[in-house]
């Protein structure tokens, strides 16, 4: 009877083993040669792009070809096909602490802060730049590096990773603070979005 128990065990064991074994080989196949640039590395390029580099430049900046430039921005169709006047407000609850307008166009910022407390003034320096707006729209992001971040993506109906993408979303929500984004168009208060009281 035991030694019955025993083999059955290792027959279960063995099974569960070679699906772990098969899954693990499906993988590791992959069609082709290993991709030159990581996701963090796309992302990047494609704020560089926003911000105004040239193919040319982004190229050389990134040692890749620019045939693979043009294939990594169109790939981030979500991000370069967005409106090209961004307009959000920042909000600490409800009180709208800042104003924040982006021409991507013609590369203006405009930001109007109401609030001269250090620790709600989301931007100290007097002119702030797009990549100032991009770094605090990523700052608002669960990081690129996290481990379910493709499960994450997946929830929110994204395919990559795009800072204003996922702000458009999650409104910069975070557990950390009561910040949030309220885009232009939105009705939205802060008891309609909060994750926490």
């Amino acid at each position: 009877m035991n030694q019955e128990k025993y083999i059955r065990v290792l027959e279960e064991t063995i099974s569960k083993l070679q699906e772990e074994n098969h899954e693990l080989k499906r993988k590791l196949k992959s069609g082709g040669r290993k991709e030159k640039l990581n996701t963090r590395t796309k992302a990047y390029m494609r704020l560089d792009k926003e911000a105004g580099a040239t193919i040319r430049d982004l190229a050389k900046k990134y040692e890749c070809s620019i045939g693979l430039v043009h294939k990594t921005l169109s790939e981030g169709k979500e991000v370069s096909t967005m409106d090209k006047v961004l307009d959000f407000e920042i909000l600490y609850r409800d009180d709208v602490i800042a104003h924040v307008v982006v021409d991507r166009k013609e590369q203006i910022v405009d930001v109007k802060q109401f609030t001269d407390h250090p620790v709600h003034k989301q931007f100290k320096q007097k002119e702030v730049t797009m990549q100032d707006i991009a770094k605090w729209l990523r700052s608002r992001c669960f990081p690129e590096t996290r481990f379910n971040k493709d499960q994450l993506l997946q929830d929110l109906g994204l395919k990559t990773y795009s800072p204003l993408s996922i702000v458009k979303k999650t409104h910069g929500l975070q557990l950390e603070d009561y910040y949030w984004v309220r885009f232009k168009g939105e009705r939205l208060c802060y008891d309609d979005i909060k994750i926490r009281d």
